[in-house]
């Protein structure tokens, strides 16, 4: 009687947890806050010189630069951009950060990808391929947005540690920004350096298959590489911070 009891006992509690797993999603849409530590950055811009200015300038900030995103996403494409009026205008906007409004474009079977960019007042279009992200996949988990997420982590441009945090019940290898590659949608992503998050605040499911996802059009078209030639013949100027620009815009 008491191992029948036991029995029914753990077949309820397993029809429990599956009744509060998210069920699959194909096809969706994802709220994502950013977060950048603005006395972090502040403090990093420093080191380019200027540093007492910059660090009587860091008295008027708030610590913390919160913009909003979404990412409409299928199995096949997702695009990502600024939720409308989703960007904290900065009290000194001339300690600004360098491709913060970022469209982008993914297409998962093509393996290609259209990046929207605003540098300095420049409107900028990158039409590359995927960039490929080599994650090492850790044992650690945690809830984001209402879904289990697994931890993973990379390194890009040399010296850039990211973490991220996928779940594999949204059906599509996608994330915010560039970021892809992993077994499902990223819904976390931590870069120290950079001093900045993202982390998805919402999930919404849509059944509307027939809705289409466009690339961006506006800007001067460039590749991941000469892109970046772009940034380091034109922003010499900035001198030691300019690897910082690069790091910012091209995430």
């Amino acid at each position: 009687m008491k191992n029948l009891f036991l029995i029914v006992l753990i077949c309820l509690s397993s029809l429990a947890q599956a009744q509060k797993a998210p069920s699959l999603v194909h096809r969706g849409n994802v709220k994502f806050e950013r977060k950048i530590n603005m006395f972090n950055y502040v403090d990093a811009m420093s080191k380019g010189g200027n540093a007492s200015f910059l660090e009587r300038a860091k008295k008027r900030l708030d610590k913390y630069k919160v913009d909003k995103f979404e990412m409409d996403f299928n199995k096949e494409e997702s695009f990502y951009q600024p939720e409308k009026d989703g960007i904290q205008e900065l009290k000194m906007p001339w300690i600004s950060i360098s491709a913060e409004v970022n469209k982008v474009y993914s297409n998962f079977n093509t393996s290609q990808t259209v990046a929207a960019k605003e540098i300095y007042d420049k409107n900028i279009l990158i039409k590359d391929s995927m960039k490929n992200f080599k994650w090492k996949i850790k044992e650690e988990f945690r809830t984001i947005a209402g879904y289990n997420c697994r931890r993973a982590e990379t390194i890009i441009m040399d010296s850039i540690w990211v973490v991220a945090f996928y779940t594999d019940a949204i059906i599509a290898p996608g994330g915010p920004e560039s970021f892809n590659g992993l077994p499902g949608m990223i819904l976390g992503l931590v870069m120290p350096r950079l001093n900045v998050t993202y982390f998805a605040t919402e999930v919404k499911p849509y059944t509307d298959a027939r809705r289409e996802l466009t690339p961006p059009k506006k800007g001067k078209e460039y590749t991941n590489k000469s892109f970046s030639d772009y940034l380091r013949s034109n922003m010499k100027q900035w001198g030691n911070y300019l690897n910082s620009i690069l790091w910012y815009a091209n995430i």
